[in-house]
């Protein structure tokens, strides 16, 4: 094994949002911290590039000038709405509340190349923070004293160790057994295009439940400099019951299907047409242990409604740095365990997954998809509702109502 070099005290593998999120927090609150990663940055990044609320919200409570410098980044656009469409294409538009400052949008889009990218740089400039990149992670272990994590040249140890370091996370796999196969994921495809036409002027991202794809969705977000990003995915178990090739389904969609020939006219593919999984928080995992946390896709964290995974990211990073704080703030760490972290990542994220869950199942049944499609489209009320699903809850419950079916059945507006 590698020489053992520095002590830490907070060791992060993984320089993803969650792994900087949290690092970033910890070396504000003094505490000497290293984060490894495996990729040099900038780096490519799988991923459908849009910042949901989660995300900004929890950017604004990081170090200044943190937050000052996200809104100067040039390769942003403010996105003030989502689009659905139901597997027949009947499209419903749900804008975003908008934000009390009129500087702030409800969510960007961004190539996580360039936002991660900005979230390394943020780092580069904390004090009590070291980064090690191209660093490939052999080992980790830890014991009741301390953790251990021994890349190919050199091994640290800390205090706390925490696993951010993705899908494929090697921190749950030596710490917890975790085996991403034996859990639900999602898996997707993604591509970026120029020239694609038809973008609402408020830069809405589009989902579309194609009929092929459901519960699975094709996605169309805007990007500057006239491109955007183009994908297509479903849970993997829906992936291989039905024999799906997702990369002729992309260019089907792309090329072929009648409903977008004329935005994808003129279009270019101008990457590769890359996959990613990102597994799925429906199931109950170890999320934290004797010294250790894990946050992001290494906690299965991605929501099982839409597969979104870097808005949980933020706040599993967010809520493993507090829970570390607190836990070695004493004299006794062992009077406040991590296992804290499991309790406040149920309290923050557990209803919503459990909702999601629900819905997501509605989503299989089609002919009640484009049903309530249809009524919703010209219902103020349900329109309404929609708008109030984003951080209510009590209103998304609301879809899983048979009576909502009910009223719309009967034309009620109300």
């Amino acid at each position: 094994m590698p020489e053992k070099t520095k002590h830490y005290d907070v060791i992060v593998v993984g320089a993803g949002p969650s792994g900087l999120n949290c690092a970033i927090r910890l070396a504000d609150a003094g505490l000497s911290t290293l984060v490894i990663d495996k990729a040099t940055f900038p780096r490519e990044k799988i991923c459908g590039d849009a910042l949901s609320d989660k995300v900004i919200s929890n950017i604004k409570t990081l170090p200044s000038p943190i937050y000052e410098n996200f809104h100067k980044l040039v390769e942003k656009l403010p996105c003030y709405g989502i689009k659905f469409a139901s597997p027949n294409f009947t499209e419903l538009t749900i804008p975003y509340a908008l934000a009390q400052n009129p500087d702030d949008a409800a969510g960007y889009i961004i190539p996580r190349k360039s936002f991660d990218h900005f979230m390394m740089k943020a780092a580069e400039g904390m004090n009590n923070l070291d980064l090690i990149t191209g660093a490939k992670v052999i080992h980790v272990e830890c014991n009741n004293s301390e953790c251990q994590v021994s890349t190919n040249e050199n091994t640290y140890s800390g205090e706390v160790l925490v696993g951010a370091d993705g899908a494929h996370s090697i921190t749950a796999q030596k710490l917890t057994g975790y085996r991403y196969k034996n859990h639900p994921y999602f898996i997707g495809l993604r591509a970026y295009y120029e020239n694609v036409k038809g973008f609402d002027a408020n830069n809405y991202v589009e989902i579309y439940f194609t009929r092929k794809l459901n519960p699975g969705y094709f996605w169309i977000f805007p990007l500057p400099d006239n491109q955007a990003n183009i994908g297509v995915g479903l849970p993997y178990r829906d992936y291989r019951k039905r024999a799906i090739n997702l990369k002729h389904e992309l260019e089907q969609l792309t090329n072929h299907e009648p409903f977008f020939r004329e935005r994808f006219a003129k279009s270019k593919l101008i990457s590769t047409i890359r996959g990613e999984i990102i597994p799925m928080g429906l199931q109950k995992r170890q999320i934290s242990g004797n010294r250790f946390i894990l946050t992001g896709d290494a906690a299965g964290l991605g929501d099982p409604l839409t597969a979104e995974g870097i808005g949980n990211a933020f706040i599993s990073g967010r809520l493993a740095a507090e829970t570390i704080i607190k836990f070695l703030s004493g004299k006794n760490p062992e009077e406040y365990s991590l296992k804290a972290y499991d309790e406040r990542i149920r309290q923050y994220l557990g209803k919503e997954f459990k909702l999601n869950k629900k819905l997501h199942q509605l989503t299989r049944y089609e002919q009640l998809f484009n049903f309530l499609f249809k009524r919703a489209k010209d219902n103020q009320s349900i329109i309404n509702l929609f708008l109030k699903m984003g951080n209510n809850l009590d209103a998304r419950k609301m879809l899983t109502k048979p009576s909502l079916y009910l009223r719309l059945l009967l034309g009620f507006k109300r």
